[in-house]
């Protein structure tokens, strides 16, 4: 079954269009197999990856390549902030990265963004 992740990147844009153009041209530019891309969205200013269970190894293609496409063509290619967070099977096994850019403000909602493990009953 192997180890499993949820993963979320998020990278922030100038504007709609701007994130439009981007995610336009990142999928000329990347290959992604098409469940690969179903996790990929834009949401106004935002392009967003977001999924749950993946066997996010650094050694996988898919992986490599959604990782540059957020720290590297979205970040330094668009001057991008981009904040990544992944939540291991371990309690201890979680990252948070935020890259930020050298132009504009980190937007207010990646403070919004953090890990909170909790315990859910069905009685809550």
């Amino acid at each position: 079954m192997g180890y499993r992740s949820d993963v979320l990147y998020v990278a922030d844009f100038v504007d709609d269009n701007c994130a439009q153009a981007a995610l336009t041209a990142a999928k000329l530019k990347y290959e992604l197999d098409e469940w690969e891309w179903e996790n990929i969205n834009q949401t106004n200013q935002y392009i967003i990856f977001c999924a749950y269970g993946w066997k996010w190894y650094d050694s996988y293609d898919g992986v490599k390549t959604i990782i540059d496409m957020f720290e590297n063509f979205f970040h330094k290619m668009y001057n991008s902030s981009v904040k990544h967070v992944c939540i291991g099977e371990e309690t201890d096994d979680n990252t948070e990265e935020l890259l930020e850019s050298e132009t504009r403000d980190v937007p207010d909602t990646y403070w919004d963004i953090y890990i909170h493990r909790q315990i859910t009953t069905p009685w809550d």
